[in-house]
């Protein structure tokens, strides 16, 4: 079969779990013997194809005020302007109708629109019979697709974001398949009445399994936190609040975002917490072999992260903060533990109590914990969804 994969960002500009799972669905649909093209945005004018490892990828830079993975650096006012083009962007629909009609493939999937333009949908729902979608956060209900924790109310009840929803409603009528990595976010739109006439299914997001994470020793306890450095996550607040943790430990952050400086700075001259910025995924796989703990600090509803994933896969436990999907990954005292999001006590509390040998000797069950997520199996079960 020909697939086309739409995603509003694609490896080398991907930010976050959303797009590492498009590229993952790529890969292991052309493993399996299957045509892929993808269809991405770029921050070149126009629209450009390319080759990368025999999956063709067209990028484009929608007509919009900025590009969308740069939003982090606009003020508030300008994002709902831009947020207000991005739903009725004429130029991505056409795109997306020329990409459609040239490659013809026997089925699309989509992920993130957002920033490709949600009118984009519009050409999907014309392609019903061969169109599965998805969905990976809230944004189609919260146009930011953050949502606070203690702040739900407000949140969903604000006017911009009734009206985001009420559209988002329309346009995305129902796909042939909805694929939901978590059944909190399965729950949260059925509740909110999308995709009524689309078949669902709940299919936890693949993870390519470290196979050559040797794990190493240390009388520190070893901590990381890996993913994007902004606010929202949480990491801000995890550098600020660990600092009152006592004992020998250390706190390795990995990524990159507009929260850096203001992280670095919480950090101060603390030897403790070690700031490396972005690596690759030999690199991550060689910090994930000196790691004990990854934290999932989030302050928003998270839906299934995929470092939590990459984590397990390595033999690394996970103490995440209990929000949205994030729990039903992780099987307390198993593969990892949970915590009161943003609070300060829970979350020292589970760190004291940890007794570092048994940490060590959780290897196997955090591996065993996503042995049947491998991006093999992934592939079979979603070819099975959606024939």
């Amino acid at each position: 079969m020909k697939f086309l994969i739409i995603s509003n960002l694609y490896l080398p500009d991907a930010r976050g779990g959303a797009e590492r799972v498009a590229e993952l669905q790529a890969k292991g649909l052309k493993d399996a013997g299957h045509e892929v093209v993808v269809l991405t945005t770029g921050g070149k004018s126009g629209l450009h194809d390319e080759m990368s490892g025999n999956i063709k990828i067209y990028r484009f830079l929608p007509l919009n005020i900025f590009w969308y993975k740069n939003i982090g650096n606009y003020p508030f006012w300008l994002r709902l302007v831009w947020h207000a083009i991005d739903a009725i962007n004429l130029h991505s629909l056409w795109v997306v109708r020329k990409i459609i009609d040239f490659e013809k493939p026997d089925k699309i999937i989509s992920h993130n629109l957002k920033g490709l333009g949600l009118l984009s949908a519009v050409a999907l729902s014309n392609e019903k019979k061969r169109w599965i979608h998805v969905i990976h956060d809230i944004q189609l209900s919260v146009a930011s697709g953050q949502m606070r924790f203690g702040e739900e109310k407000a949140t969903q009840n604000s006017l911009f974001n009734k009206i985001n929803e009420w559209y988002c409603r329309i346009i995305f009528n129902s796909p042939l398949v909805i694929i939901s990595p978590s059944k909190w976010l399965f729950d949260f739109y059925n509740n909110k009445n999308f995709f009524k006439n689309s078949e669902c299914a709940i299919l936890p997001n693949p993870v390519e399994l470290a196979q050559d994470v040797q794990k190493t020793t240390s009388d520190q306890l070893r901590l990381l936190y890996i993913g994007q450095i902004e606010e929202p996550k949480g990491v801000n607040w995890l550098v600020r609040h660990i600092k009152d943790l006592k004992g020998d430990w250390k706190l390795i952050v990995v990524g990159d975002g507009s929260a850096m400086e203001d992280m670095k700075n919480i950090a101060g001259d603390d030897n403790r917490i070690k700031i490396l910025g972005k690596k690759n995924r030999d690199e991550i796989n060689e910090i994930f072999s000196k790691t004990d703990v990854t934290i999932i600090p989030s302050l928003i509803y998270e839906n299934s992260p995929a470092v939590v994933y990459e984590s397990l896969g390595a033999g690394v436990p996970v103490l995440g903060a209990r929000i949205g999907g994030v729990g039903e990954l992780i099987e307390e005292n198993k593969n990892g533990w949970t915590f009161t999001p943003a609070d300060h006590n829970d979350f020292l509390e589970k760190l004291v109590n940890l007794d570092i040998q048994k940490v060590r000797g959780m290897v196997e069950d955090c591996r065993s914990s996503v042995q049947s997520r491998g991006l093999n199996k992934y592939i079979e079960s979603l070819l099975e969804k959606i024939k």
